[in-house]
């Protein structure tokens, strides 16, 4: 296989990228529980760095030598439950945590087969395939060049018009609305985990098992303050299709007047929110509303 920079997975010759700038050589922040850059695994996907990690797994960067493109793979990999084998690849389990590590192994397997299902889902980040292999599961996902929301509202003073915000957000909403239906609760969206890509769209990312997105898991538990919903910081109190309504209300709260909402769990329930039309007085009331 070509030798490829494992940041951006383009052809180099030695160890440093003319493109990215990124050295191959240096792997000083890369752990033992992770994948070796440069490693391959079912013969056909090139690893480079991880692009993201919670209590669910890893996502990388990587090349498929099948399809020649970028791809994202997201390893399941609960570090609280399992360990990293001396050989680099394989997954041990903790002594103890067989029977966790098989139950959410198995919501990792049936959310990513949900998701690939999913083919004509225009605003969130594809999943392409599913399989197994080292003892766990790797879904590859497609790769999308933009930056997170978070920064986009960086390089534009830190909020958008309505009218702006309205075409970007219309077709993540329906996007939302159809994951719902199909019985997917997101449960992390944020400006963290939407994508802006180079066409001006938003991609949705980060869908994870449902374990990863509450407080009192088995797992470490990623959630997004001011983003994340009160029933999120709560035991024993479902989510649903409202738990995304108050994330995506949140997003629309901090894109629309450059304010990120308080922490759900650290809201006196008798002291609302400013209203978005005093801090954007160029929002519509109806929207404020």
């Amino acid at each position: 296989m070509d030798n490829r920079c494992f940041a951006c997975m383009n052809i180099i010759e030695g160890n440093h990228c003319d493109r990215c700038g990124n050295d191959n050589g240096d792997l000083s922040d890369t752990t033992k529980q992770q994948l070796k850059p440069g490693s391959t695994i079912k013969e056909r996907f090139y690893i480079g760095l991880v692009m993201e990690h919670n209590g669910e797994g890893f996502t990388y960067v990587a090349y498929d030598s099948e399809e020649r493109k970028r791809v994202r793979i997201r390893e399941f990999f609960p570090d609280t439950l399992c360990f990293r084998n001396d050989d680099g690849f394989s997954v041990g389990i903790n002594p103890g945590c067989e029977i966790q590590y098989k139950s959410l192994l198995t919501d990792f397997a049936e959310l990513s087969k949900q998701l690939v299902d999913m083919k004509s889902n225009h605003c969130l980040l594809r999943a392409k395939m599913i399989f197994a292999c080292n003892n766990t599961l790797y879904t590859v996902y497609e790769d999308i060049a933009g930056m997170t929301l978070t920064r986009y509202l960086m390089e534009h003073a830190g909020e958008l018009s309505w009218e702006e915000t309205e075409n970007l957000f219309l077709p993540l909403l329906y996007t939302v609305k159809l994951l719902n239906a199909n019985g997917i609760i997101h449960r992390a969206i944020s400006p963290e985990t939407i994508l802006v890509t180079k066409n001006n769209e938003l991609k949705l990312t980060g869908v994870c098992i449902s374990a990863v997105r509450a407080i009192n898991s088995e797992i470490k538990p990623e959630l997004y303050p001011g983003y994340a919903a009160p029933e999120q910081y709560q035991k024993c109190i479902s989510n649903g299709e409202w738990t995304d309504v108050y994330a995506l209300s949140a997003v629309l709260y901090k894109t629309l007047t450059g304010t990120m909402p308080p922490r759900a769990d650290n809201r006196d329930k008798n002291t609302p929110l400013i209203t978005p039309i005093q801090l954007n007085p160029h929002i519509p009331e109806s929207v404020s509303e």
